[in-house]
């Protein structure tokens, strides 16, 4: 079953596989078979052309230039071409891209970067698993490839990166130090509320604080995957629309968390960026009014911290006393 595309007459393709409605058909070498939960049935040709397929799948067509690529490949991959390159004669080309060689019609250029870091040296969060991610090859080999498909960079010796080394080290800490800070930050929130809830924002600020649950989706990604770089900035503007007066409201159902205030404040004097974001139906308060808004909010809990703390005062002296009487007493 051949395909030839309308927008490029020069490419050919094969069907590889159709799905019909009634099962699954795909090719193996030159035979068809039909593929269900559990069973596997070879087909004659025939019966599938009077199958009415609703997805195709092509696979372009393998040219002969390919084929004697991969030919030489094989010849200078064999065990005995292998066994007469001096051990110190190698070249390391990505594991995925021999991959791509071997099954795709065009494997594109050599990309030694899948294991490498931007300093040409071994990734360190993939150098655990380099026998698997990269493959040595004869130097002849790699000039053959490098010549027919371009790519690289040229890699004769695996060297681990001391910057990106350190770097991978503080990423490890700054994950570990945000997760702690923000359950440290949650525990205190929580002993606050139990203390006086007029020490939190809520008290004083009923709307919650709003933050992208694209943002906040990629620092957890960060948080638990160490192949994942930190975020950027907070980025709440796609929350927002315009009114007609040229006033900032919240999106009908914005992809939001609403979070106390401090937790925004918490992410963002870490990673900066903005706008903050309240959770209310009309219109956003003006940065100078939000402003005024956290100000006083700021003096009320100020001052309820220093009238615990004067209370607090007040009650270890009442207890000195106490305690001196009590010494009194009993001489």
């Amino acid at each position: 079953m051949n395909h030839q595309p309308m927008d490029n007459p020069q490419l050919d393709f094969d069907v590889d596989r159709l799905v019909p409605t009634d099962g699954a058909y795909g090719k193996v070498k030159d035979d068809l078979y039909e593929f269900d939960d559990s069973t596997v049935t070879k087909l004659d040709a025939a019966y599938v052309l009077t199958k009415d397929a609703y997805v195709l799948f092509y696979q372009k067509k393998q040219d002969l230039r390919q084929e004697r690529v991969r030919d030489t490949v094989r010849q200078m991959m064999s065990p005995r071409a292998i066994a007469s390159s001096p051990l110190t004669d190698r070249h390391y080309i990505s594991t995925e891209w021999l991959e791509r060689l071997s099954t795709f019609a065009e494997p594109g250029p050599i990309t030694n970067y899948d294991f490498l870091c931007p300093h040409a040296n071994l990734l360190p969060r993939r150098s655990e698993h380099v026998t698997v991610i990269c493959t040595p090859v004869p130097t002849p080999l790699w000039r053959f490839l490098n010549q027919t498909f371009g790519g690289g960079p040229s890699v004769s010796q695996l060297h681990y990166c001391a910057v990106c080394d350190g770097r991978a080290k503080g990423l490890i800490e700054k994950r570990k130090r945000e997760a702690d800070n923000l359950r440290a930050l949650e525990r205190s929130m929580q002993a606050m509320e139990a203390r006086s809830p007029a020490l939190l924002y809520s008290h004083h600020i009923p709307e919650p604080s709003c933050l992208s649950k694209t943002w906040f989706g990629d620092w957890e990604k960060f948080i638990n995957d160490p192949a994942v770089e930190p975020p950027g900035a907070i980025d709440n503007s796609s929350l927002l629309i315009k009114s007609p007066e040229g006033k900032a409201r919240l999106r009908p159902r914005p992809h939001c968390l609403k979070v106390p205030r401090e937790f925004y404040l918490y992410f963002q004097s870490i990673y900066g960026g903005g706008p903050e974001v309240f959770s209310i139906d009309g219109d956003q308060p003006t940065e100078e009014k939000a402003a005024e808004v956290v100000r006083l909010a700021d003096l009320a809990i100020a001052a309820e911290r220093q009238r615990l703390q004067q209370l607090q005062q007040e009650e270890a002296e009442a207890a000195a006393d106490s305690k001196e009487v009590s010494d009194l007493e009993r001489q």
